[in-house]
């Protein structure tokens, strides 16, 4: 039996920067929290689009090169 391995919950973007998160907080430095925050988010979102852009142009060709037969 197969079994589908399961999705990690956090990112590696995550990972890295909740240390960094955490010690700005601790330190009351806000600036340097949300710069991290805006970072992170940053990263996942242009992550995740590139990924979506990739499948879809792979698609894309895949479905022409079925229409014209190669």
């Amino acid at each position: 039996m197969y079994v589908i391995p399961r999705k990690k919950r956090k990112s590696d973007a995550i990972e890295k920067s909740g240390k960094l998160f955490s010690e700005a907080l601790h330190n009351k430095d806000y600036k340097k929290a949300a710069s991290v925050v805006f970072w992170c988010v940053l990263k996942e979102f242009a992550k995740e689009g590139i990924m979506n852009a990739l499948d879809y142009g792979n698609s894309f060709y895949e479905r022409k090169k079925f229409r014209r037969g190669l």
